[in-house]
């Protein structure tokens, strides 16, 4: 973090004008201001400038110095009183220019910051005016000082005015062209990737700052990636604006910004993002960070020292050299301000473009300069404010003020990228073993194995307020399904069960693994495992036991059971407890509350029987030999007769009694 000690920021800013003196001899031509509305303006005082030279103003209005260049170059008239700006107005076609109050309320609209740096056409301004709530007030303010022969500039109430209008408009714009690039202004960000190796990110990070990410191999420290820079939401720039253009101009490298990255090879790596954190990035994406976060903060303060007639006077490359050697080796740290502080930090703005502004006059010559002379007076003086939530306070906000970073770590093994993996058994719990999952059942049936297999995933919040700083959080590490992962499943005896299907397994979009399994005629055990390594995880083994014997029914069978009874026909429900033995008798406990133990134990035998398919039988209980057929797994068995319709005819007496008798075995 930049420690919050001071800020010094050096911003010079290149201005350079196609110096042309003015030949005195020559004959130009006269122009006319033709003022509309109410306006009574005593033109005797006034002296007008323009970028090629100056001219006294008669009584009549009338003028002769040359505009050719000024007209050209959409440049304003400039019209002086007592050494400061009274007012001025982009010239119209010919020499006589009727002038309104709009005229005037347009011009000292361009000198405010926002609008300078968001780029309007006159004409669009013009329109974001007349609709503006304050549109009459400002004119009226216009009028009441000018007709008093005075600068409306020497008027708190209209530079109040001026200065939060002039924000709103140019704040609204600011948002629009937000929103043409993207429908929801995100808060939050997260890689995405792909098996094949691939990581791909949103062009754009929502921070006013720049942040930059790279991939770096985890074992050497070496980024792999090169220093990748995001796109702001603050700097989107209109095609005319002069900001635009003294971004490209400043900015001299052409590279372009991936928006995805294939891992060169096999091994871990690390993504790191940073809004120029000291030594979190390697010492390439600390220094591209921090130089375009320089040209940002450049950029701004340019449009406070010079909000008009910079595409006309940046023009030598020595000066943008010039300029470039200063963005580089500008210091920026914290100030010793709060950025909240609204005096300390106009201070430190107006501070900061005299600086910038005084660097860059000394490439321009005489003339030229004292044209920008008279409007850098204005915007110092009047238009210097650093508001909350102008570009500039928040870019300050996300870069010096805030420290933004993060890292995430990446594998990629035998072709596979994947992040952190979890393995959760799905098959069952009567299936799970100490040594795996295990499956009985006949020759040629068929057993499958499930898990759901989870991965890792990282999404940070960005959280902006006015108030100081921004903060990241990463969101609670979430599990998402891990879609498109290789599974292996291979014999690793000799036994004859096989596995249905090919043996490398892709997980589903559910992140869903099944492996399915046809039992053979001898034990079979498998073992589960990822196709690639280094992935984290423990394999799964599955064995398959064949059951094809009485003597291993008799074996599943012994234990405790409990046993329902339904009568349906008398509307009878018994329960019993029944254990059974390996030697082939076994106890029945009748429930009965009569008695000192709460049950009657009834002595019982049983056995298995058959040879495929197989029975259960018991007698001594009931005094009649009862069984049922049986399936593995051994888990529960209901036997029922008759065909539920009433039992009026077998049992006169009981209307809702149906002829039904069902005996449930559910074991222990």
């Amino acid at each position: 973090m930049k420690k919050l000690n001071s800020i010094i920021l050096v911003i010079l800013s290149v201005v350079l004008f196609s110096c042309s003196k003015e030949d005195e001899s020559s004959d130009l031509p006269t122009e006319t201001i033709k003022i509309e509305d109410d306006l009574k303006i005593n033109f005797a005082d006034l002296t007008a400038v323009t970028i090629e030279g100056e001219a006294k103003v008669d009584a009549g209005g009338n003028f002769s110095t040359n505009t050719t260049n000024t007209v050209a170059e959409n440049l304003p008239l400039l019209f002086i009183k007592d050494n400061e700006i009274m007012f001025g107005y982009y010239s119209k076609t010919g020499l006589n220019n009727s002038i309104s109050t709009n005229d005037i309320l347009l011009f000292y609209f361009t000198l405010h910051p926002e609008i300078a740096l968001q780029g309007f056409q006159n004409t669009e301004l013009l329109t974001k005016i007349e609709q503006h709530p304050k549109y009459d007030e400002l004119k009226s303010l216009i009028k009441t000082s000018l007709n008093a022969n005075t600068s409306p500039f020497k008027n708190t109430s209209f530079v109040s005015l001026l200065n939060k209008t002039g924000l709103e408009i140019g704040i609204a714009k600011r948002q629009a062209k937000q929103s043409k690039i993207s429908k929801t202004l995100a808060d939050t960000f997260k890689f995405s990737y792909t098996r094949n190796g691939t990581v791909e990110w949103n062009k754009k990070f929502p921070l006013y700052a720049t942040v930059g990410m790279e991939v770096v191999d985890a074992a050497t420290g070496v980024s792999v990636s090169g220093p990748q820079i995001f796109d702001n939401q603050g700097l989107v720039f209109s095609i005319s604006s002069a900001a635009e253009w003294i971004y490209d101009y400043f900015t001299t490298e052409n590279s372009e910004n991936i928006r995805a990255f294939k891992f060169p090879k096999e091994g871990k790596y690390e993504l790191r993002f940073t809004n120029g954190i000291d030594n979190f990035g390697t010492k390439a994406l600390e220094e591209k960070v921090d130089l375009i976060n320089r040209y940002n903060i450049g950029v701004n303060i340019l449009s406070f020292a010079m909000p008009v007639g910079i595409k006309k006077l940046l023009v030598k490359n020595d000066c943008r050299d010039a300029t470039i050697d200063i963005f580089k080796n500008m210091k920026l740290s914290a100030s010793t301000f709060v950025i909240t502080d609204e005096l300390a930090r106009d201070k430190f703005v107006y501070n900061l473009a005299k600086d910038a502004y005084a660097v860059s006059v000394k490439c321009i010559p005489s003339f030229e300069k004292k044209y920008l002379d008279f409007i850098e007076n204005i915007t110092s003086t009047y238009l210097n404010k650093l508001e909350e939530a102008s570009t500039l306070y928040l870019l300050l906000r996300d870069y010096a003020f805030s420290d933004i970073k993060g890292k995430e770590t990446r594998n990629y093994y035998d072709g596979i990228s994947f992040g952190e993996l979890q393995l959760t058994n799905t098959t069952g719990m009567q299936f799970i073993t100490p040594t795996g999952t295990e499956f009985s059942g006949q020759a040629k049936s068929e057993h499958t194995y499930t898990a759901s297999v989870n991965e890792t995933t990282f999404k940070y919040s960005i959280n902006t307020s006015l108030i100081g700083q921004s903060t990241i959080t990463l969101d609670p590490a979430s599990k998402e399904y891990a879609i498109g992962l290789p599974f292996e499943v291979n014999k690793i005896n000799s036994g004859d069960s096989t596995l249905k299907g090919n043996k490398i397994i892709p997980t589903s979009i559910e992140g869903k693994l099944a492996a399915t399994f046809v039992m053979g005629t001898q034990e079979t055990k498998f073992e589960i495992k990822p196709a690639f390594k280094n992935s984290g995880l423990s394999s799964e083994y599955v064995n398959l036991k064949i059951i094809d014997s009485i003597s291993i029914y008799k074996q599943a069978f012994k234990g405790k059971w409990k046993v329902r009874y339904f009568d349906g026909v008398n509307g009878i429900e018994r329960f019993w407890d029944l254990e059974l033995f390996e030697d082939g008798t076994g106890i029945v406990k009748n429930p009965d509350p009569n008695v000192t133990l709460g049950y009657v134990k009834y002595p019982m035998r049983w056995n298995i029987s058959g040879n495929g398919p197989y029975y259960y039988n018991e007698s001594g209980w009931w005094n009649f030999q009862f069984g049922f057929k049986v399936t593995y797994p051994v888990i529960k068995y209901t036997v029922e007769s008759g065909d539920g319709k009433p039992a009026t005819t077998l049992n006169p007496t009981c209307g809702s009694c149906i002829n039904k008798y069902i005996t449930e075995y559910t074991k222990n």
